[in-house]
């Protein structure tokens, strides 16, 4: 796949300048269709984080990587308002992590973390989502708190083979 020629001038490929979607079976025209009134926003890319929203759905999705950040995605700022789509404000992982955030039909919000990386034996992750008050529920090897509309995931994934913990807050 081509990722194009970058920048007119220096021809280098910045974090910041294009993302893309995979949209498996798409005809030409229904891809084009997407494109021309897209569902994923991009939210935040930088070399430590990559972040997307599909609006119609409300999922939230962020990736982190590298070394361990203070570096966060933030979904509430002076420019963008995505209030109408998530309740979700801000997303932290302490390391590399990969999160998804979908809110459940009865108004639950189903949070999943992984290690993709394999390699470290605690993924932490804070998650500010507005209204939540509890843990509805949590599987096995992760601590989870929530309160005051703040998550808090302490998940062991060492020797997890890069499993995935879902579990649901409300």
């Amino acid at each position: 796949m081509s990722h194009g020629s970058g920048d007119a001038q220096t021809g280098e490929i910045t974090n910041n300048m294009y993302y893309y979607a995979y949209l498996p079976e798409a005809s030409v025209e229904e891809t084009e269709q997407y494109f021309a009134n897209p569902d994923v926003e991009l939210l935040h890319r930088t070399s430590n984080a990559h972040a997307v929203i599909e609006k119609k759905l409300g999922i939230v999705a962020a990736n982190f990587f590298g070394e361990a950040t203070d570096e966060g995605v933030t979904l509430e700022d002076d420019y963008y308002d995505y209030s109408q789509y998530t309740a979700v404000k801000s997303i932290s992982a302490d390391p590399p992590a990969c999160v998804m955030i979908t809110k459940s039909e009865n108004g639950e919000y189903i949070i999943s973390v992984s290690d993709p990386t394999n390699t470290f034996g605690t993924t932490v992750v804070t998650i500010e989502i507005e209204g939540i008050t509890r843990i509805a529920s949590n599987p096995d090897n992760v601590e989870a708190t929530a309160a005051n509309g703040v998550v808090r995931i302490k998940a062991n994934t060492k020797d997890s083979l890069r499993a995935t913990y879902t579990f649901t807050v409300a």
